[in-house]
């Protein structure tokens, strides 16, 4: 079973997040998840596996959040997005593309970057 934890630097999104998680996973699920109010560029990437990207599309964080992501994810990490996020650094390379159903489109890439070894 992998652990999961999500970042949101919203706190009341935190809580919904809680709140769902405990009316719709079971027990042992939930011991695997947690959820914490932290920003992204705060969070300790170490002993990540994959990631799952969701965030602003605000350029200059964007790059900033690239940065991090580079520096501290080690080689063969996986990282999902739904944007090209990643292209433009050099130190991932595009591994995936799945088109799934969004809220905004019937058919939206979601990207699968692997982090490159050094």
């Amino acid at each position: 079973s992998l652990r999961s934890k999500g970042w949101e630097i919203l706190c009341s999104q935190v809580e919904i997040a809680k709140e769902a998680a405990a009316r719709h996973l079971t027990q042992e699920m939930s011991r695997l998840i947690s959820f914490e109010c932290l920003d992204a560029l705060q969070a300790d990437l170490s002993g990540i596996h994959i990631l799952v990207l969701a965030f602003s599309r605000d350029v200059n964080l964007g790059a900033i959040l690239n940065q991090k992501l580079a520096d501290e994810l080690a080689p063969g990490t996986l990282v999902v997005s739904w944007s090209r996020i990643l292209d433009a650094q050099p130190e991932f390379e595009r591994a995936a593309v799945y088109k799934v159903a969004v809220s905004w489109s019937d058919s939206w890439g979601m990207y699968v970057y692997r982090r490159k070894a050094s």
